[in-house]
């Protein structure tokens, strides 16, 4: 009752005796000199006691059985405190480990059988072959044993599919590729432009299909075998030639192609740039195309540069017949949001060169609208229709098959808010919105790969190329 109240040197020291305790070490320097003083420190609160003068001591005056008893009982009193930490936190992770992850309900029994799923899903898949495109990109032949479907991909693109089943490999694995194959049949309305008419072309008379991008080879040999007309493919990567013949049932002819037996279909492939084949090409020489189909891709997506209206322009003077149709196929949104600008560049471009301009998606408008899908876009300097030959017509219409594509793709139609504006004149000074939104074209360009490369029902198939 008579103590008086601790003096301010007092109270420092204390103070110091705490942090260091909290630090797991004994106290240096400033200490209280009575062992009833560091038992006064014992059970974590320290107890009443008589006021003591402090002093410094150093180590010669303090006893060295004190200093060493104390020392010692911090040591024990930490060590087992660090015990007690570790049993209590391996007690909390076993439970979180048997009844699930932390913050969620989900038992380890349903993650153990996911994780198994997972990699049956991935399993499902076999590397046929591999092989490295110019720029050192991966190209595989993947086989999906679940499916029943092989895959060509290069890099982070899936750029062609073929179904192992002999009585289906006829179909397109993707509704992209039925599209593609109804170039064919379109059918230019009204008259020709008079043979003294340059503008457009030559008046030499058409000749066979030009395909800008090979991919698995499918649709160039769809288009071989059908019209029996002769058939152009360009494709920068050898890889994909490679691959295309050795697992898609793929055959060419390498270069320029001079005669064949009557009635085989001939495909000559070009091992080349899409660019440098056209600047290069002599349609005055070697004649034009009556139909050219445009699908052209590079790692990271659509090649927004080979779309630029002067592309296409020289695409039009150089390689196309003045009464041919140009197909350009790229992956894009319909939406109305930031993400539509890459297929409304794409289709003003087109609009700058051609009269006739209409565009396809290859899904129902009400399927999945929010996600990347093929925007097939036909442009001409005549208006056109389609023309199925009949015995097209009399075949099976499964959903989603080819010929279903075919019946219900003019249901499909986007973007006409750009393709009405074919038949205008744009002013020298209207600069495309090709170059006039570069930055965002190429942001959305590469956010529709994307989509597309991390969609949940191709996740197995990237993991396990990837992996």
């Amino acid at each position: 009752a008579g103590a008086r109240p601790p003096r301010e040197e007092e109270r420092g020291a204390r103070a110091g005796a705490w942090s260091a305790l909290h630090l797991w070490r004994l106290p240096r320097g400033r200490q209280m000199a009575k062992a009833d003083g560091a038992k006064g420190l014992r059970g974590g609160v320290p107890r009443r006691r008589r006021a003591l003068k402090p002093a410094l001591v150093t180590p010669d005056d303090m006893s060295p059985r004190l200093a060493t008893g104390h020392e010692a009982s911090c040591l024990a009193w930490n060590a087992g405190m660090l015990l007690l930490i570790l049993l209590v936190g391996g007690l909390v992770l076993w439970h979180q480990y048997r009844d699930g992850q932390p913050g969620t309900t989900e038992p380890f029994q349903e993650r153990d059988a996911a994780s198994e799923q997972n990699r049956q899903e991935k399993g499902r898949y076999q590397l046929l072959e591999r092989l490295v495109s110019d720029d050192g990109s991966a190209c595989d032949a993947v086989l999906d044993t679940a499916q029943q479907v092989l895959f060509l991909r290069v890099g982070d693109t899936v750029i062609g599919g073929r179904f192992v089943d002999p009585s289906v490999e006829d179909q397109p694995v993707f509704t992209g590729f039925a599209v593609q194959r109804m170039l064919p049949w379109v059918q230019l309305v009204g008259e020709s432009r008079s043979a003294g008419d340059s503008s457009g072309g030559n008046s030499t008379v058409a000749k066979g299909i030009l395909v800008l991008g090979l991919g698995d080879g499918s649709t160039a040999q769809f288009f071989a075998h059908t019209l029996k007309l002769p058939i152009a493919a360009v494709e920068l990567e050898r890889c994909v030639i490679t691959l295309a013949q050795r697992h898609f049932k793929f055959q060419f002819q390498e270069g320029t192609q001079t005669g064949t037996a009557v009635g085989e279909p001939v495909i000559e492939v070009h091992h080349k740039d899409a660019r440098l084949f056209i600047d290069q090409y002599d349609g005055s020489a070697r004649g034009k195309y009556q139909f050219v189909l445009h699908d052209l891709y590079s790692v990271g997506g659509n090649n927004v540069e080979l779309m630029d209206p002067v592309e296409l322009m020289r695409l039009k003077e150089n390689v196309l017949h003045r009464d041919g149709v140009l197909l350009l196929n790229h992956v894009g949104f319909i939406d109305s949001g930031e993400r539509a600008i890459l297929s409304e560049s794409i289709v003003d471009s087109l609009t700058r060169v051609f009269k006739h301009v209409h565009c396809y998606r290859d899904l129902p408008l009400d399927v999945e609208p929010e996600e990347a899908s093929n925007i097939a876009c036909f442009a001409a300097d005549r208006p056109f229709e389609f023309a199925i030959p009949t015995e097209f017509r009399l075949l099976d219409e499964a959903e989603y098959s080819c010929f279903w594509v075919w019946r219900h793709v003019h249901e499909w139609e986007v973007l006409q808010h750009i393709t009405l504006r074919a038949d205008e004149s744009y002013d020298v000074d209207d600069e495309p919105l090709l170059r006039r939104h570069a930055s965002a074209v190429r942001d959305a360009a590469r956010f529709a790969a994307e989509s597309i490369y991390t969609r949940e029902d191709m996740r197995p198939f990237w993991e396990f190329v990837m992996g």
